[in-house]
C-alpha cells in the first residue's frame, strides 16, 4: 500500500488532506466529515474500510476546510468549523472528486456524515463534478439550521445582530462572544455565523428536515441514496420516524436504515453500519 495520507488543493488555494486506503483501480467511497471533525475521527473507519476492501472498493476519508475548530496561521488561509462558509464546501468536494478522477476512479460513492450529509446534498445540485457521482450515502443525516434554531430560540436575533455589528466594524473573522454560539457546540466567527444561520442561507435550504416537506435539493439527486440514522442524539428536529418517511417520500431512489440504540457516531454499532453500507453497494450493483 502506498503511504495513505494524501492531499489536494482547492480552486481557492486551500490545501486539504485525506486518508486514502487504496484497494481498487476504479471504485472509491469518498467521505465528507461533519462539523469540526476530521478524516480520522470516526470509530467506524476500520470496520467500514474493511468491508469496502472485501468488495474491492477504496476508501478516501477527506478533510475539508471545516475540519477541527479554528486553525489560523500567518500567510495561510484560516480553516476550521468556526470559520467556514457553507457554500465553500462545494469547492472542497470538487477538489476531492477531481483528485479521485485524476487517479483513475470510475465509480464514486459520495458520503457525508452530519453536516457532511447537508454538504453532500447541496453538492449534488451545485457541484462541478456532480454527474461523476454514482451513489450518495448520508450518515446521521441532519438539519443543522434547525438544530441551531432550537438551541438559540429567542436569542438568535441578538447573535445575528452581534455578527452584523462586528462585520460593520471590519471584524468578520473574530469570534462571537458566546463561545458555544454554533448550536451550543462550538464558537463561530461573525461572517461564518451569518453565512450559516441568517434567514434564507444556503445551509437553510440544504436538508430542511424541520419543515417536514419540500426537500427540493434532496429531490434533485438522481442516483441511488443510502441514508442511515441512529436513535440517540440525532439532529433531525422532527421525530426520526418522520424524517425517515420524509426522505423516502421525497426521493424514490432512497434506502433508509435506522440502527437502534446507536448514537450519532454509531459507537458500538460500527460493524452494523459497515454491513449496511456493503449491502447497499451490492444491491445497486456498484461492486461490479
Amino acid at each position: 500500500m502506498s503511504f495513505p495520507i494524501v492531499s489536494t488543493t482547492t480552486s481557492d488555494n486551500y490545501k486539504l488532506h485525506a486518508l486514502h486506503l487504496d484497494h481498487s483501480n476504479s471504485h472509491v467511497f469518498l467521505h465528507v466529515h461533519g462539523t469540526g471533525a476530521n478524516f480520522y475521527y470516526y470509530t467506524w473507519l476500520e470496520e467500514v474500510s474493511a468491508k469496502l476492501r472485501e468488495l474491492d472498493w477504496s476508501y478516501l476519508g477527506t478533510n475539508n476546510r471545516g475540519a477541527e475548530i479554528y486553525d489560523y496561521w500567518v500567510d495561510s488561509p484560516t480553516k476550521g468549523a468556526a470559520h467556514e462558509l457553507f457554500e465553500d464546501s462545494v469547492r472542497d468536494i470538487d477538489a476531492w472528486i477531481k483528485y479521485a478522477l485524476g487517479i483513475g476512479y470510475k465509480k464514486i460513492t459520495l458520503s457525508g456524515h452530519s453536516l457532511g450529509s447537508e454538504k453532500v446534498t447541496y453538492y449534488m445540485s451545485h457541484g462541478q463534478y456532480k454527474d461523476e457521482v454514482s451513489a450518495v450515502t448520508l450518515l446521521g443525516f441532519s438539519d443543522s439550521y434547525g438544530t441551531n434554531e432550537l438551541y438559540a430560540k429567542e436569542k438568535i436575533s441578538s447573535y445575528l445582530d452581534e455578527a452584523h455589528h462586528m462585520i460593520a466594524q471590519g471584524r468578520d473573522d473574530q469570534l462571537l462572544s458566546n463561545l458555544l454560539v454554533h448550536a451550543g457546540y462550538l464558537p463561530q466567527t461573525a461572517a461564518s455565523y451569518l453565512n450559516f444561520f441568517n434567514k434564507d442561507s444556503e445551509l437553510s435550504k440544504a436538508l430542511p428536515l424541520r419543515q417536514g416537506k419540500n426537500l427540493s435539493l434532496y429531490r434533485f439527486i438522481k442516483v441511488p441514496i443510502l441514508a442511515v440514522i441512529g436513535e440517540i442524539g440525532e439532529f433531525t428536529i422532527i421525530p426520526i420516524s418522520d424524517a425517515i418517511k420524509l426522505l423516502q417520500n421525497e426521493n424514490p431512489n432512497t434506502q433508509v436504515f435506522q440502527i437502534k440504540n446507536s448514537d450519532h457516531e454509531y459507537r458500538g454499532h460500527e460493524l452494523e453500519l459497515a454491513n449496511i453500507i456493503a449491502s447497499f453497494i451490492e444491491s445497486i450493483k456498484l461492486s461490479k
